[in-house]
């Protein structure tokens, strides 16, 4: 079993760098801002659960936003969030109808965006920081809303890894049995811009 734990093992550490980015907020380099900050506004601190009427204000957000004077037009595609509010997700971005309290229906528009919820548990739960081991901070009821065709998370490798763990391994000698195997898996993770994230909290 331990070649597939290790296996299992490195397969987590790319998401691990992921949702790191998400929950350390680290500064930009291009802004020396925080990603998620109130200068740039593209986060919101309270009173904002998710509901349609917040997840509409959060499409409408990112559409608006601009590099200097040029309109970016950025359409919202995932919504990253913690297993908590995965249901009501789905409900609001796959419901062809959304009812409300006396039991009537209406058409909802969310539907049309093609807007895809990703559940992650590391949003939660916390997690501590792949790299330093600081203990990162995670909330039930924070969620990130993330656009296409823009500049997010760069993930990176180690060249000529291809992408993949490397596995090593050799055969004990001197009289002794066994073998010896570890895995070693080069990934990187960083946030490029703001402007296509936008983050809410209840």
């Amino acid at each position: 079993d331990t070649p597939r734990d290790f296996g299992q093992a490195a397969g987590r550490v790319r998401p691990n760098m992921v949702a790191t980015v998400l929950l350390n907020n680290a500064n930009l380099a291009t802004t020396g801002r925080a990603l998620f900050n109130t200068t740039d506004g593209n986060m919101a601190a309270s009173g904002k659960a998710l509901a349609r009427a917040t997840l509409s204000e959060m499409i409408g957000l990112i559409a608006r936003r601009r590099d200097g004077d040029a309109f970016l037009n950025l359409q919202m595609k995932w919504l990253i969030l913690p297993p908590e509010l995965f249901d009501t997700a789905v409900q609001l971005c796959y419901s062809v109808v959304l009812s409300n309290d006396s039991g009537a229906g209406e058409m909802n528009p969310l539907k049309t965006y093609g807007i895809k919820p990703i559940r992650e548990p590391r949003l939660s739960l916390g997690m501590s920081h792949p790299i330093t081991g600081a203990s990162l901070a995670g909330s039930a009821t924070q969620y990130y809303g993330v656009a296409g065709a823009s500049n997010t998370i760069e993930v990176t490798y180690l060249q000529g890894a291809g992408r993949t763990p490397v596995v090593r391994s050799e055969t004990l000698t001197g009289g002794e049995f066994g073998m010896v195997i570890d895995v070693r898996h080069y990934v990187g993770a960083t946030a490029l811009d703001w402007r296509g994230f936008h983050r809410f909290n209840a």
